[in-house]
């Protein structure tokens, strides 16, 4: 299970030799982890991890870092950018895209810190570093957990006095769990939001600054460029599509995405061939949810387009 397969991001199959197997070494999700800093504490055993993984493919081991770090066995590459750079299904899409019927193997930078300690030693070691951090926290910090630790234990230094939400994984693509609840397998951050949520009077139309309320299209004044301190908050209801390019302008990826999600919502499977769906990927499209005036969840539509296509195959 440390191994995944592109596309549908499931567990890779052992039987099927994949074109080329790909490892993020840069993560840019919201209040993640350092995993270039991870690598350099680890060095060793990621070079063992990259050359196991080197022996399961016949092409190319792509790894992509924030800063270059010489590694053999394979192809390293660097890339900048805020999020979702650092998304796999992003580095794939401008290394080398993925076609239909064409299978590629994605790799956690952790879990290959994991196979390599597993081949020096024979001893297979669960445990990662993960983030803990959002509005709702009054410490962050990074700790050292077992895979699947609980929610509880991961955040007993924390001193939740107010509503809070508790996210496993990041804050646009994890998913809401309680004290008594697990970390997930491939998640690397416990997110705590600030659950407090007040309805504005006049709501859009009332005055508004860069302290009191959040604009990605600048609808309110901004005076200063400080750090916003989000709540779970949507900001309004499920709306008409307002087709002004919000998903586009985060989307760094040649598709199209307003045509892609309308084909999904009709099941037109060749439409959806054409617009690139098996490069496709529910968590490269959340900033797209996020930025949207619609409020629409575009990852979960992109999701169920990948399920539909799995279930045609």
């Amino acid at each position: 299970p440390l191994i995944r397969q592109r596309p549908f991001n499931k567990i890779a199959n052992p039987k099927s030799s994949p074109r080329d197997i790909f490892i993020s070494g840069y993560n840019t999700a919201p209040l993640s982890v350092d995993i270039h800093s991870i690598i350099k504490d680890n060095e060793e055993f990621f070079q063992l991890g990259l050359t196991v993984l080197s022996k399961l493919t016949d092409g190319q081991v792509f790894l992509t870092l924030k800063n270059e770090i010489k590694f053999d066995d394979v192809k390293v590459q660097t890339i900048s950018g805020p999020h979702p750079a650092g998304n796999i299904g992003i580095q794939i899409h401008h290394t080398k895209p993925l076609k239909p019927n064409e299978i590629v193997w994605t790799v956690n930078a952790q879990h290959v810190i994991t196979l390599g300690r597993l081949f020096k030693t024979g001893i297979y070691d669960p445990k990662i570093v993960i983030s803990v951090g959002g509005s709702g926290s009054n410490k962050p910090e990074n700790l050292r957990v077992t895979t699947g630790s609980s929610v509880g234990s991961i955040i007993e230094n924390q001193q939740l006095n107010s509503p809070v939400r508790l996210v496993s994984g990041d804050v646009l693509t994890g998913e809401i769990v309680s004290q008594e609840n697990f970390i997930g397998f491939y998640d690397s951050t416990i997110t705590i939001l600030n659950d407090d949520v007040k309805r504005p009077f006049l709501g859009m139309l009332s005055l508004g600054n860069s302290k009191t309320k959040y604009s990605l299209t600048n609808t309110f004044l901004t005076f200063t460029d400080s750090l916003f301190n989000f709540t779970t908050s949507q900001n309004g209801e499920k709306r008409a599509m307002v087709p002004i390019n919000a998903w586009e302008n985060v989307l760094p990826m040649n598709i199209l995405p307003n045509p892609l999600y309308r084909a999904i919502l009709s099941q037109d499977i060749e439409e959806m061939e054409k617009l690139g769906i098996w490069e496709c990927d529910d968590e490269d499209f959340a900033l797209c949810s996020f930025a949207c005036p619609s409020k629409i969840d575009v990852g979960k539509v992109i999701r169920d387009g990948l399920n539909l296509m799995e279930l045609e195959g």
